[in-house]
């Protein structure tokens, strides 16, 4: 396979989105990682400036600002890294209500970002790369140099329905399951699945309906992932 053309680093990359299932995919084409229960977060590196990018597009490098100057001392003059931030208790187990509390009361020093995919490196874009060799560059740029608040998200060689149980019993989220040779995608294509341990969805209180008693019923709202408040 040809090498990476070198190009100026994108303004923006949308992130590959997930796809649900009840079970996970097995065989030798699949990857299997921890699901951790924090924040999409995009990476953005450039000539001295990172940026934090949400799922949804938001710049939020002023809400994590020792994360951000930890990922400039990366030996990279530009890069895109695909991620999940989270806050963890002394087990290791992400606590997503404790980082929803950490982004409201604007103490944010506490945060880790598990990096699990390398987009753009160096003015090489690699999204037309198999999973397995972005992964790789992504390992070696990360250990280059001393990180306190930043780690891979590794590559579990397990059989996937026993991580899953492990999971499960831990009381954490679930499992990601990445196709082998996949390219990037900036869409929801199948090639990245998700099991969680238990279905659940968080929605917003946008209402209510009076009743005699009091309130009726609550009217509730989700965003999707063009990360627009629609009805449920």
């Amino acid at each position: 396979m040809a090498s990476p053309k070198v190009t100026p680093c994108p303004e923006r990359i949308k992130p590959q989105l997930l796809t649900m299932a009840s079970r996970p995919p097995t065989g030798d084409n699949w990857l299997y990682e921890i699901k951790f229960d924090g924040y999409r977060l995009m990476v953005r590196i450039d000539q001295g400036h990172v940026t934090l990018f949400t799922k949804n597009g938001y710049d939020w490098t002023k809400r994590m600002p020792v994360l951000a100057k930890e990922l400039l001392t990366l030996p990279a003059r530009s890069a895109w890294i695909d991620g999940e931030v989270v806050v963890q208790d002394e087990d290791g187990r992400p606590l997503f209500a404790s980082l929803q509390s950490a982004f409201s009361s604007g103490k944010t020093d506490c945060l880790r970002f598990f990096a699990f995919d390398l987009l753009f490196d160096n003015g090489r874009d690699l999204r037309s790369l198999p999973i397995e060799k972005r992964r790789s560059r992504l390992s070696k740029l990360l250990n280059q140099v001393e990180l306190e608040h930043v780690r891979l998200s590794e590559t579990l060689v397990v059989d996937p329905r026993d991580l899953l149980h492990n999971i499960c019993a831990l009381e954490m989220e679930g499992i990601v399951c990445k196709r082998a040779g996949s390219p990037y995608a900036s869409e929801r294509n199948g090639s990245w699945v998700k099991v969680k341990c238990s279905p659940r969805q968080e929605f917003i209180i946008v209402g209510y309906t009076r009743a005699a008693g009091g309130i009726g019923s609550l009217l509730i709202g989700l965003h999707n992932d063009n990360g627009q408040l629609v009805y449920a």
